[in-house]
């Protein structure tokens, strides 16, 4: 049962939206990851990070230099973004492992009759493309 769930988790997230077109609903799902994107941003940059922050960054200062102040100035830029990307790494690679077993256990008989992708696969697809629109529009707000 909680197999189940879990495979088929972002087929049913968004499988409200069916009733678009396929690019339609390629395109609203893209959309929508990367507001989910965002919003995991944001959650990351005003209540994680401040408050999950390692304590030796605001202890004291640096040996090398570098104030208080500017390490967790730096911390608070970069941190979000990272902890964005080790998200969006795990969920895409296991993912792409999930769909690679499930392709590679297909025999050539099945397999000549598999016309289909795999449930999830789109959804996964537009979660990725919906990371590297939210990490564009970063790029471009922050340049």
């Amino acid at each position: 049962m909680t197999e189940d769930i879990l495979r088929d988790f972002p087929h049913r997230l968004f499988s409200s939206l069916q009733d678009y077109g396929p690019r339609e609903y390629f395109v609203t799902v893209t959309l929508v990851a990367a507001l989910v994107w965002e919003t995991l941003f944001q959650w990351f940059r005003t209540v994680i990070v401040p408050t999950y922050a390692p304590p030796f960054i605001l202890l004291s200062d640096d040996p090398d230099g570098k104030k208080k102040s500017d390490r967790l100035s730096m911390l608070l830029q970069q941190a979000p973004s990272y902890l964005c990307s080790i998200v969006h790494s795990l969920i895409t690679g296991g993912s792409a492992l999930h769909f690679y077993l499930q392709l590679h256990a297909i025999t050539d008989d099945v397999a000549a009759q598999y016309t289909t992708l795999p449930p999830g696969m789109i959804e996964v697809d537009a979660l990725f493309l919906g990371y590297l629109l939210y990490d564009l529009i970063h790029l471009l707000y922050q340049y």
